[in-house]
């Protein structure tokens, strides 16, 4: 029933023509689309995002001058509304915690994990793994409980596949060219998309480390947030 709803996300909206766009952040550093990139435009007509232009330093300076409250605090790198951490969050909310086998990637195996969800792809700590090359996760295989993992060099790839690919304004077409974030965090990389099989793909120009399967991938022209898709399982890593 609301008319408008205001959000902080560091993000712009603009109208070309008769729709409404999603743009990135004044701010790059700060910059908050890769979140907002499922938003149909008729929704967007209607959300406002006064955050857009600024950086975050002058957010800080000018609630300080409205006495809005104390900003000393440093930023949570967590999941900010959680009390505890990610793992014992999902413990209590029944999420399976078994332990299972670790496992490289010819299946020998070669350690044990404490439960699928406290790890995620290029996870590098806390395998219990001893050896003098450091072994990092590839992959998560949630059918037999078992985390696989690999080296370094087994963590890149230049071809990633997308499920459900959302296009902004048309039609997505084969050789489109632009920039993709595979995660939020992310500066944004040079992509081509490409057809095959059941999915889409992106084709990168420099292999990309560490793509999760589950995350979304997000596609732009410029500024302006072009489409999304989520990062498929099967994905083809570097050899």
């Amino acid at each position: 029933g609301m008319d408008r709803a205001a959000t902080g996300h560091y993000a712009r909206i603009g109208r070309q023509v008769d729709q409404w766009d999603l743009y990135r952040s004044g701010d790059p550093n700060k910059d908050q689309s890769y979140f907002l990139c499922r938003i149909p435009p008729e929704r967007l007509a209607r959300v406002i995002l006064p955050l857009g232009d600024w950086r975050k330093d002058q957010v800080i300076r000018r609630a300080q001058e409205l006495k809005l409250g104390d900003f000393s605090r440093g930023e949570s790198q967590d999941v900010c509304f959680l009390a505890t951490g990610v793992r014992s969050f999902l413990e209590q909310n029944g999420v399976d915690a078994s332990p299972g086998e670790i496992v490289s990637r010819d299946g020998q195996v070669l350690g044990h994990h404490r439960g699928m969800a406290g790890y995620t792809i290029g996870q590098r700590r806390g395998l219990g793994i001893p050896d003098q090359r450091p072994w990092y996760v590839l992959a998560l295989d949630r059918a037999a409980n078992r985390i696989v993992v690999g080296r370094e060099e087994d963590l890149y790839q230049a071809r990633v596949p997308l499920a459900d690919l959302h296009w902004r304004r048309g039609a997505p077409q084969a050789g489109w060219r632009g920039e993709v974030r595979l995660r939020s965090s992310q500066s944004p990389v040079p992509v081509e998309l490409a057809p095959g099989g059941r999915h889409w793909h992106l084709v990168c120009r420099d292999p990309q480390r560490a793509v999760t399967p589950g995350q979304f991938a997000v596609l732009y022209e410029g500024e302006r947030v072009a489409g999304s898709g989520v990062i498929a399982a099967g994905t083809e890593r570097e050899p």
